[in-house]
């Protein structure tokens, strides 16, 4: 297992199509931000995700973000 930092990884768009595989709703909602660049626009400019992975596998995410109560939309 290994922890990855979202915006420094290089491979970026694998984890993000990793995230989006994700069938719990915190997932899809990231997976949107993250499409539409939204992200850091709404929980803060210094927001981080870590991600736990298993070789090229997502096993697991956190948020680190300024704002952590926000009024997220349904999906």
């Amino acid at each position: 297992m290994q922890i990855i930092k979202y915006y420094q990884s290089q491979n970026q768009e694998h984890w993000k199509n990793e995230i989006g595989k994700g069938d719990w709703s915190a997932a899809k909602l990231l997976y949107s931000w993250l499409n539409t660049d939204k992200l850091k626009q709404i929980c803060g400019k210094s927001t981080e995700i870590f991600l736990l992975t298993d070789g090229d596998n997502l096993a697991s995410f956190a948020i680190l973000a300024e704002q952590d109560e926000i009024d997220a939309p349904e999906l």
